[in-house]
């Protein structure tokens, strides 16, 4: 599954995202990395169960001399 182009995700697609990588992946588990990516500002809520991608890069201006 890919993440990466898609403009919200469900609570059931990280749920397969993660199980792609961790067949054995528990319940509460996946409950703390989610914890965890809206506490590093990485995800955020939209609406329960529904969440987007809230990383952006930091701008770098480009300098020139």
């Amino acid at each position: 599954m890919n993440l990466k182009n898609r403009e919200d995700s469900t609570r059931e697609d990280l749920f397969e995202f993660y199980r792609s990588f961790e067949l054995d992946l528990k319940e509460g588990t996946f409950e703390w990395r989610i914890y965890d990516l809206k506490d590093k500002n990485i995800i955020r809520p939209l609406k329960s169960g529904l969440y987007v991608i809230s990383y952006k890069p930091k701008y770098k201006p480009e300098i020139r001399g």
